[in-house]
């Protein structure tokens, strides 16, 4: 049927969302939702570029409010385990525009943005490198790590991170 993101296409779409929801008295008070909006574009026939025009047209432009903060008393939970600090590191590592996928191993398979899929260290290198040599990142900060292991899954690291940048190259986003 006919949504948010246009007309029915009846395309088959595929696109992964996080969500980190903060819970006080059995209700969520506070979300952080991440969602590749670029796969669901493609998915129905359309870009990510020509999607997002149309959603600040209709929601009267670029000048939003931002979230405010979460509940009072609330803490980030932040894993001090050796390898969700070195995970965080690195990614502070990219955002510097430099190198550090030796945290991944070589057989490293990351799903980006857009439903790009990235196989090893060096298409994943690019990717980082793509993403944020288009900006000048002048503040970055790890605000949520956890890691959960068990003998089922494995280990698992969840992060949110979030950078204060400026358009400041040619790329992938466009003119600066």
């Amino acid at each position: 049927g006919d949504g948010s993101f246009g007309p029915a296409s009846g395309k088959r779409v595929h696109a992964r969302t996080i969500a980190d929801c903060v819970c006080k008295d059995n209700r969520i008070v506070h979300e952080w939702l991440v969602r590749d909006h670029a796969a669901i574009a493609h998915a129905i026939g359309t870009t990510a570029k020509v999607l997002a025009a149309r959603w600040l047209a209709e929601r009267g432009g670029w000048n939003k409010p931002t979230a405010g903060k979460p509940t009072d008393g609330y803490v980030s939970h932040f894993s001090i385990t050796p390898l969700a600090t070195r995970y965080a590191a690195a990614i502070e590592r990219f955002a510097e525009r430099l190198d550090a996928c030796a945290i991944y191993d070589e057989a490293v398979h990351a799903i980006a943005p857009g439903e790009a899929h990235h196989y090893g260290h060096a298409e994943l290198h690019a990717f980082w490198r793509a993403l944020f040599s288009a900006f000048e990142v002048m503040n970055f900060r790890v605000e949520h790590l956890a890691e959960n292991t068990s003998t089922v899954r494995g280990t698992r690291l969840a992060m949110r991170w979030r950078a204060t940048a400026k358009h400041a190259a040619l790329g992938e986003f466009g003119q600066r």
